[in-house]
């Protein structure tokens, strides 16, 4: 894998984990407008939270792997 490669791979995987997480909270936000029930939106922003933390760590993981490797 090239260095591009590792780079794009982060970065594609850090704006689709941001884009889930949007996914997530619009449509708890939706369950919340059309139902009343904040236990849905709830679920869905606890589900976005981990998924954040833990894309960043790996966001940051490959990041630190490529900078190594490129010195």
């Amino acid at each position: 894998m090239t260095d591009a490669d590792r780079f794009g791979t982060a970065t594609v995987m850090m704006v689709l984990a941001v884009l889930v997480v949007i996914l997530l909270v619009g449509v708890g936000v939706l369950q919340l407008y059309l139902s009343e029930e904040a236990g849905p939106l709830l679920r869905n922003l606890v589900i976005a939270v981990i998924l954040l933390a833990f894309s960043t760590a790996l966001y940051r993981q490959w990041r630190r792997e490529f900078n190594s490797d490129s010195k």
